[in-house]
């Protein structure tokens, strides 16, 4: 997934940072993808049914804590 992430005021690395030290999700920051990945993440959704959930709870709690 590359969800966009522009809604939340942060770079694309400013949110991955938030994930990690704040919530303990890693995600990737687009533009690891090249310039035109700012504003995006990289997810990744290889991890078992209950590993992912928890993750994306935690993305969305991340969010909704913004």
């Amino acid at each position: 997934m590359f969800p966009d992430i522009r809604g939340t005021g942060m770079t694309a690395q400013q949110f991955t940072d938030h994930l990690i030290d704040h919530y303990s999700v890693g995600v990737v920051a687009g533009t690891a993808f090249g310039s035109l990945g700012e504003g995006h993440v990289r997810i990744t959704y290889a991890l078992p049914d209950d590993l992912l959930g928890a993750g994306l709870e935690r993305i969305s709690r991340a969010v909704n804590d913004l």
